[in-house]
């Protein structure tokens, strides 16, 4: 299955790209660099990573103390968000509850 950006995630991952290539010249293109590893690796393996919740995964990025979610639908992956690892749960899970709750409904 291909996996793909929703709108937000992407905008996620420019922020997080812009803000860490400020703190440190090449960290950002070491972000993508990761970004695009996991991604063929959902791509092959899009149960390898623990579930949290019903419906979402989450990969932890290794470059930042940054996480990845992304939810399985029948014909594609999209990738919901990239969050703080230490952001506080209950704002997480709200965030990332109404991210799901955006995504296109499943094509006929």
């Amino acid at each position: 299955m291909k996996v793909d950006f929703t709108p937000v995630a992407e905008s996620d991952l420019q922020s997080v790209v812009l803000s860490f290539e400020q703190l440190r010249n090449g960290l950002g293109d070491r972000i993508l660099g990761e970004t695009r590893r996991i991604v063929v690796d959902i791509e092959q393996f899009p149960e390898s990573y623990p579930l949290v919740g019903r419906q979402l995964r989450r990969v932890n990025l290794s470059v930042i103390p940054f996480q990845l979610y992304y939810a399985i639908c029948s014909t594609r992956i999209p990738v919901l968000g990239l969050l703080p690892g230490r952001m506080y749960p209950p704002s997480r899970n709200r965030i990332l509850n109404q991210r799901l709750l955006e995504l296109p409904p499943r094509p006929n």
